[in-house]
């Protein structure tokens, strides 16, 4: 990671990580070369069975309550375990069924409502964006170097780093708002520039 200080910003730009400030749903330590998948929803679809008043008369009917939820959701983790799977990042909230069986396969999962995020670390993998709940394809499971949780400016961030460098990531800091929406408005007009030569000279569209 190269930075660089000017003035009181700090620019960072690197080309085979992608820092994110997402919520960290299941607690993990430093992960290496692990398999992961991005999701465009929640992991497990969840219905209620009835939406009528719902009388439970001893332990076994509590047992029994919303059993079927709890096999779709396992059978669902476990098809993504059993192709290799081991982190979860998706666009949807994680319901307490679904940290039951992640914690029960050992996965991890992260949670964001950005589809611009989830977009930003599906190019990263170079992997699509999944929309069905059924187990992956190869094609639709990306390779992670490493997952860790960081701290960059006082704010904590969950650090993923790939394997192939295919997202760079730019972070400006400033003193005030204005000077953020002018270097912002800056490294937008250059990259517009550097596309349209890129289109230009060699038909490359960034």
């Amino acid at each position: 990671m190269a930075m660089s200080h000017i003035g009181k910003r700090t620019v960072c730009n690197s080309a085979s990580e992608v820092i994110s400030q997402l919520e960290a749903v299941h607690p993990a330590a430093k992960l290496f070369l692990i398999q992961a998948v991005v999701l465009a929803g929640q992991i497990c679809v969840e219905q209620l069975e009835t939406s009528n008043t719902v009388l439970l008369q001893s332990a076994d009917d509590v047992r029994q309550f919303n059993r079927s939820e709890d096999s779709i959701c396992d059978a669902v983790i476990k098809s993504y375990v059993d192709a290799g799977v081991n982190v979860f990042f998706c666009g949807g909230t994680v319901s307490a069924h679904s940290l039951h069986f992640l914690d029960k396969y050992d996965c991890v999962c992260i949670s964001t409502g950005s589809k611009f995020e989830l977009k930003r670390i599906a190019h990263s993998m170079h992997v699509p964006v999944i929309q069905h709940r059924e187990q992956p394809a190869e094609s639709e499971i990306g390779l992670i170097a490493k997952l860790e949780p960081a701290e960059f400016g006082g704010r904590l961030f969950t650090l993923v780093e790939t394997v192939e460098q295919y997202c760079g990531t730019l972070i400006l800091r400033g003193s005030s708002d204005l000077h953020l929406e002018e270097s912002e408005s800056a490294v937008k007009h250059a990259l517009a520039v550097l596309s349209g030569q890129l289109t230009l000279r060699y038909n490359i569209n960034l």
